[in-house]
């Protein structure tokens, strides 16, 4: 099968790039247009209310803040630990390995953010998806987990999969819309049990 990340000489399966950042949108665009046959809009441009764009290293603290008060409000956070090591490490744990970190932003502030890091050469996992409370209901979570599908297709990955607590229900609602069918609700970590999710993109 046509696979866009086949155009160009730059792999994009095995790491970044500084072109990276441009080409991803473009290579989703072709494959909507070649391969689906039907028109291509970045989510980037149907939303002028927020704008998408890829995790700077200045992020880094609105990032983190936007992490906790995400999980706190959703009665989900379990304190610092080392589960939370890719979020001091996102260049090289996302960005640097053929993954994703997209951050949103409205008036200057970022509101938004979610991510996919490799787990191998056809599968991608969801991560870090948070939206501030304050602007919960405008779709924003719906912007970012579409971005994130259509550069994890550009990027070759076939398959996105994620967890999420119980306790999580709004998350939940949103995977299961976007067509994640859940894959598994056995495995119980710091207190919360967790549901799986798996998503076929080709």
């Amino acid at each position: 099968m046509f696979r866009p990340s086949l155009l160009f000489a730059l792999d994009l399966k095995h790491g970044s790039s500084p072109h990276t950042e441009y080409l991803i949108p473009y290579l989703a665009k072709v494959y909507h247009t070649i391969v689906k046959q039907e028109p291509y809009q970045s989510i980037l441009e149907l939303h002028t209310s927020m704008e998408i764009r890829r995790y700077h290293h200045t992020d880094y603290e609105a990032v983190w803040e936007l992490h906790i008060l995400g999980l706190q409000h959703a009665g989900a956070y379990a304190g610092n630990g080392p589960w939370d090591d890719d979020l001091h490490h996102i260049d090289e744990v996302y960005l640097h390995n053929r993954g994703e970190f997209l951050v949103g932003v409205h008036e200057g502030r970022i509101i938004a953010m979610g991510a996919f890091r490799k787990t191998d050469n056809e599968r991608a996992e969801i991560k870090r998806m948070r939206v501030h409370p304050d602007f919960h209901g405008h779709g924003y979570g719906q912007m970012i987990l579409q971005e994130l599908e259509v550069r994890a297709i550009a990027m070759g990955y076939s398959i996105l999969h994620l967890d999420t607590s119980t306790i999580q229900l709004a998350a939940q609602s949103l995977y299961r819309k976007n067509g994640f069918k859940e894959t598994g609700k056995v495995k119980v970590r710091r207190g919360f049990t967790e549901i799986f999710f798996e998503k076929r993109l080709t």
